[in-house]
């Protein structure tokens, strides 16, 4: 949008045909179709500090062969994520972020159970 302000997005579908194992419940699933969609952006404070953020959703529907009311399942996973980027020179910066992560199941549920995950990240990336 500007040399200072950037904006991204996407959008993914994906049918892996493939046997997808759930450990613990001996389910095994024929296809896996899912959808991402996100949206990121970054803005530039100075020369050499940037923040970013992002949001992501993902919905996956496992279909089994099998027919049966416990025999396929969804998801819905919610990711939000905020940070900052400091240069400390033209390749080595320093890093922080903050992830949050919701995900809710549907249908064939255990061992699957909903969750809320928040993590913070720091580190060093280095360009070359």
């Amino acid at each position: 949008m500007s040399d200072r302000f950037m904006i991204g997005t996407f959008i993914r579908y994906s049918n892996e045909a493939t046997n997808t194992y759930i450990p613990y419940s001996g389910a095994s699933y024929y296809s896996n179709e899912t959808w991402r969609f996100g949206v990121n952006s970054t803005l530039k404070l100075t020369h050499r500090a940037s923040l970013n953020c992002g949001v992501n959703l993902i919905s996956s529907e496992y279909s089994r062969l099998s027919s049966g009311s416990n025999s396929d399942t969804s998801d819905l996973t919610f990711n939000a994520t905020a940070g900052i980027k400091l240069l400390l020179t033209n390749a080595l910066a320093l890093t922080a972020q903050y992830s949050y992560t919701n995900g809710s199941y549907g249908g064939y549920n255990y061992p699957m159970p909903s969750y809320n995950r928040n993590v913070f990240s720091f580190g060093v990336n280095y360009s070359f």
